[in-house]
């Protein structure tokens, strides 16, 4: 926080004099891509520097300072200041426009701190701002995975025969899969396979094999209080269970 701090109020300074024109521009450039890089519907922005030289941001339509957006927000802010400082101090003057800078940037669990919904969306923004730099991220996030693109991810194994690296991209993108089928699918979690919903599910088709109204009913009791009252697994039940009863009142 105190780094990114002090990183915006030295660039208030500076981006009036004649010298600064490429700070400026990378600075008019952090000014209007921050909604992109921002949640949903968020409408993050920078709004000023006050004369008490606290930077002062708007989300949601709400001004804060920079001390009052969350840990996610701020692990964000840092990422992308560190990336602008490292451009310009790297590269000579008159190439340090950040729109056109390559290199290649690392990033450990990108995903850490960010809402779910921001995962799903902060590769995109990232892209917009830094549009020619490749980035390399570990996560393991099953909405960050989602966002990526084809030829983007890469699984790594749990261990490494002989020590032996062998890495290559998935030519596939997964947009179109549920995080619980990425999770089992592809980082291969398989605690999934015993949570108390399966296992619910499962005991309620069993009652259902052995005629058992009783126990079904208080098996989907169970299953009711824990799970979406759209699920699809919720009204097939309820009408099997609707029939057992009618045809027990024959």
């Amino acid at each position: 926080e105190r780094e990114v701090k002090q990183w915006l109020i030295n660039r208030y300074f500076i981006i009036e004099k004649e010298w600064a024109w490429e700070e400026k521009k990378n600075w008019k450039h952090l000014e209007q891509s921050l909604s992109k890089i921002g949640p949903f519907n968020s409408n993050f922005n920078y709004v000023r520097i006050g004369r008490d030289l606290e930077p002062v941001f708007s989300l949601y339509g709400k001004e804060c300072y920079l001390e009052e957006l969350s840990s996610g927000f701020q692990a964000i802010l840092f990422i992308i200041i560190a990336i602008f400082e490292w451009v310009e101090s790297c590269l000579p003057e008159g190439e340090r426009d950040v729109q056109k800078a390559s290199g290649t940037v690392l990033i450990d669990e990108l995903d850490n701190h960010l809402h779910p919904e921001w995962q799903f969306t902060v590769r995109d923004g990232i892209e917009k701002l830094f549009p020619n730099i490749q980035f390399i991220i570990t996560t393991h996030s099953p909405h960050l995975l989602s966002s990526a693109k084809e030829n983007e991810i890469i699984m790594l194994p749990g261990s490494y025969p002989e020590e032996r690296y062998d890495f290559s991209p998935s030519e596939d993108a997964y947009s179109g899969w549920s995080t619980d089928m990425i999770l089992k699918e592809l980082m291969g979690v398989r605690s999934l396979d015993n949570k108390r919903y399966e296992k619910l599910v499962h005991t309620c088709f069993d009652n259902i094999v052995k005629n058992d109204l009783n126990a079904l009913k208080e098996s989907f009791a169970k299953l009711e209080a824990i799970c979406h009252p759209g699920d699809s697994v919720l009204v097939v039940l309820k009408a099997r269970i609707a029939g057992m009863e009618a045809k027990k009142d024959d």
